[in-house]
Parts: structure tokens; C-alpha cells; sequence
């Protein structure tokens, strides 16, 4: 790993701050909204003995879980980043308050480890009193009652929420209340190369298209070339729920106790999948492979388009959303990527609410992540170009509005998830749907596998709350260390 003065040029050196006055030095703009400039310092008094020191007011501390994009010494300079920003537009409007910051989990962070912080914090240890995660951590925090509802709160403090995705927002609800609030917001789209499609002489998708109009338009970009597969597209075949809504079908009950895989919606979704995929039609690669000419179209976040359009910058490209389903809907994927407020803080409920308002609702503050957060380690080289790229006021490279399809039906990842063992039923969901997409077994076939599976899960989960604790429960292999915990002993 390269040391940061490697990475970001002879001006930035590896001790050195960076505040206003360092990214100016070296000539990249920074919109008014970059790291906060170096805090001078303060002259002593020595006491004399008709004028002593009055003590210094207690200093409450924060503990704030932000994500940091990158590794090594990248991610140290994100994190600074990011704290001198808080120091100068937060911090420094509560005195006798520091905020500390510890990366957190997230599409564009590394994880710190929910498991460990609910173990943590069940047993009674500080740990950060603001969160973030995606993925498995909302039902890792959840299942621990480590996320505080939000809903009072927001009631309290007259928060307009309208801004944020309604599925992205459904995503990060349980028992009807709201736990947390998204990290960023955006949807998947489908990049496509209007260049290769020209070249076919296909005409391009518009806005309203069917997936049988999909279907086709991606078996006619799908061939091969030189002894290569070109795909027609790439599509997300990990993740079951925006594909199972698609086709009207269901993964479980409302309670989360009762796996709902086993029906002939879902089992039409996978069907329709593995055929395209077993044709040749569809992949599961990214958007790199549109880039690299091994593909037609992919799926990529709403939040990528900015580094698409720098990595596209010598291509004829475009973007539209996905195309309507069975269901009738326009069924797409988001990540469920959520900030939240930790239930077992020990400050001040209304300091607490203060800082997660900032990181959360705030525009600058969600403004400055999204320039600092979206840069990614494949980006280095491109370093003072991106900084530029990423700190103007301009409006992104590609105008297009994302809006009509954030509006869209959405899905965050992992919206649904079941009661008891969470994970290891995701694992056993994982492992089958992996089996319909390879062709080891048929759609139907599959799903009822899962289904007995997470079925005897949760089975076995409620029988397990009721006489040994529900930690125990929901955190099987670490039942042994939580369950006590929970239950006083």
C-alpha cells in the first residue's frame, strides 16, 4: 500500500492537516464545503494565587460510526476529512463537546463489525452513540434492540423526510417504525452503450419499457465475438428482493417468522432469471463489462453515475430505469445503507439527536459525504481530477434526473429478513437461489428447499427465545455469550 503522500502528490504531506488552506494550496477547489481550516492556538496564563484557573466544564464525548471509503492511509485521510468537518460546522456550535468518529460498515465503508458492537453493548460497554451499516447489520442491530425508533423524534423535531427514496425509507421500518434513515439515496439503474447498440442498429430503450421489450432488446446485443461472449446485460442475481416484488411474490410473513418462498410468482421470477442467464442473454457482472465491451447493459447504482461518467468519458452511453414487471411496477434495487441512532447511548438523548440530525438530515453535511464518500481506490491515479470533479457546484456530468425512478417501487438490500437467525437464513436463502442461477436445480425446486430450511429455522428460533433467552435466538453462534447478558445473569 502506497503512503499517502504517494497517493495524493508532493503537496499532501503524511502528517500533515488537511484543512481549507491545504487543498487551495494546491489549486483544488473545493466548493466551500471541504475540511475545516486548523484551529489556532491559545495562549497560556500561568495562575497566580489571587487568580487561579476556574475548573473546565466536563467534556461530554461523542462517538460517531461514519463511513470511510478506501483502506490504509486513504481512508485515515476520508476520516480526517470528514472530522475537520464536523470540528468547524458542528462542533464547534457545542462547546464543551468533542466528536470522535470510527469508520463504520457500509457500501462505501469498512466494516467495523455490528455483531461485536451489539456483544458490546449488550454487555454494557461504550460504543458509538450514532450508527451506520447496510446490508446484514440492520437485522444484527435490530434483533438486539440496539436501534433507537425514530419516529418521536422526528414528530419532535418536525423532520421532512420527503427527500428520501419511500422504498429506501420502507427498508429501514420494523414493526411500523422507523429505525434509522438512509446513509444516501439513489436507485439502480441500467447503463447501457448507446454505441454498441448502434452498431446492431437497435433502437434504445425508452422510459416505460416492459421487461418483454428488456428480454429482447438484450438477446439481440447478446453474441459471440472473437471466440468471447458478449452479454446483452448484467444483472443483480445475489440479491432476491427486487426481482421476487417484480413478479408479485413475497419472501416471508409480516412478522418475519414464516419463509414465503415457496410460491409460482417467485418461482416465474427465477424461471424467467436462469433463462437468460443460461442463454448466454445475461450475466451477473457489472458495469465495468460495459465499459470493457463485454456487455450491452448493466445494472448500476443511481449513486455511481458520476464515476461511470468519468469512467465512460470515451464511450456513447445513457442510463434509463428499470423496466415495468408482472407486478405492474418498476421494481429496482437500492442499498438499504442507513445511519441511526444507538439505543444504548449513555449521552444526552438531545445532543445525540443534534450530531445524527447533521450526519443524517443536514445538506451540507450530506453534500460533503456524497463528494468525499464516492471516491473509489480504482480512482487514485485520477486523484486531482476526481477532487475537481467531485468538489464543483456544477451539476453532475450526466443531467439526467434520477428522481422519476427513486419515486419508483424500490427495494432496499435485505428488506425483508426473518425473526430468528437472520443471517444464517439470508445464507440458506443465498445458497439455493445460487443453485436455481447455476442450473443445478429448477426454480421450483430451490425454493421449496429454502423454504423447509428457514421454516425449521424459525421453528427452532421461537422454541429457543422461549426457554433460553432471545439473544440466544437471534445470535446462534454467539448464544453463548449474549444470552447471559440478556438475561441479567
Amino acid at each position: 500500500m502506497k503512503g499517502r503522500s504517494t497517493l495524493l502528490g508532493s503537496g499532501f504531506g503524511a502528517g500533515r492537516r488537511f484543512g481549507r488552506r491545504t487543498l487551495f494550496s494546491t489549486g483544488l477547489a473545493v466548493g466551500g464545503l471541504a475540511a475545516a481550516a486548523g484551529v489556532a492556538g491559545c495562549a497560556q496564563v500561568r495562575p497566580t494565587a489571587a487568580a487561579r484557573p476556574s475548573p473546565s466544564p466536563p467534556t461530554t464525548v461523542l462517538l460517531a460510526s461514519i463511513p470511510f471509503q478506501g483502506n490504509g492511509n486513504y481512508q485515515g485521510t476520508m476520516q480526517q476529512l470528514m472530522e475537520e468537518f464536523i470540528d468547524e460546522n458542528w462542533t464547534a456550535k457545542h462547546p464543551g463537546v468533542v466528536v470522535k468518529t470510527q469508520a463504520g460498515s457500509g457500501a462505501n465503508g469498512t466494516n467495523t463489525g455490528s455483531s461485536t458492537l451489539t456483544v458490546a453493548a449488550l454487555a454494557g460497554q461504550t460504543t458509538p452513540d450514532t450508527l451506520c451499516g447496510c446490508c446484514n447489520d440492520l437485522p444484527t442491530y435490530l434483533a438486539a434492540n440496539m436501534l433507537m425508533p425514530l419516529d418521536p423524534l422526528l414528530k419532535q423535531y418536525n423532520v421532512d423526510v420527503s427527500n428520501f427514496s419511500p422504498g429506501h425509507m420502507a427498508a429501514l421500518q420494523w414493526n411500523s417504525q422507523q429505525m434509522a434513515l438512509p446513509q444516501y439515496d439513489g436507485p439502480e439503474v441500467l447503463v447501457y452503450n448507446e454505441g454498441a447498440l448502434d452498431q446492431l442498429g437497435v433502437s434504445y430503450p425508452s422510459d416505460g419499457w416492459t421487461y418483454e421489450e428488456a428480454s429482447s432488446l438484450w438477446q439481440s446485443c447478446a453474441s459471440d465475438k472473437n471466440g468471447k461472449r458478449i452479454y446483452g446485460v448484467g444483472l443483480d442475481t445475489g440479491d432476491p428482493e427486487w426481482l421476487v416484488h417484480a413478479f408479485g411474490g413475497l419472501i416471508g410473513n409480516a412478522d418475519g417468522t414464516q419463509a414465503l418462498l415457496d410460491s409460482a410468482p417467485n418461482a416465474a421470477a427465477y424461471t424467467w432469471l436462469y433463462g437468460l442467464l443460461s442463454n448466454g442473454v445475461a450475466s451477473g457482472n457489472g458495469y465495468g463489462s460495459v465499459q470493457s465491451g463485454q456487455q450491452a447493459f448493466a445494472v448500476a447504482g443511481g449513486w455511481d453515475i458520476q464515476s461511470i461518467a468519468l469512467a465512460f468519458r470515451s464511450l456513447k452511453w445513457n442510463f434509463i430505469g428499470m423496466p415495468t414487471f408482472p407486478s405492474g411496477k418498476a421494481s429496482t434495487f437500492i442499498n438499504n445503507d442507513f445511519n441511526a441512532i444507538n439505543a444504548f447511548s449513555k449521552n444526552p438523548i438531545d445532543l445525540v439527536w443534534d450530531l445524527f440530525s447533521f450526519i443524517t438530515i443536514d445538506t451540507q453535511m450530506q453534500y460533503f459525504q456524497y463528494k468525499t464518500t464516492f471516491i473509489t481506490p480504482n480512482q487514485i491515479n485520477l486523484w486531482p481530477a476526481w477532487i475537481q470533479l467531485i468538489t464543483a457546484e456544477a451539476p453532475p456530468l450526466k443531467s439526467k434526473n434520477l428522481t422519476a425512478y427513486q419515486d419508483a417501487v424500490s427495494y432496499g438490500w435485505s428488506t425483508y429478513f426473518f425473526k430468528y437467525a437472520p443471517l444464517q437464513a439470508n445464507a440458506v436463502e443465498g445458497n439455493w437461489l445460487g443453485q436455481i442461477t447455476s442450473g443445478k436445480v429448477t426454480a421450483e425446486v430451490g425454493l421449496r428447499q429454502a423454504n423447509t430450511q428457514i421454516n425449521g429455522m424459525q421453528a427452532e428460533g421461537a422454541a429457543m427465545a422461549k426457554s433460553a433467552g432471545s439473544a440466544a435466538a437471534h445470535f446462534p453462534t454467539q448464544g453463548a455469550a449474549v444470552a447471559p447478558v440478556v438475561a441479567g445473569v
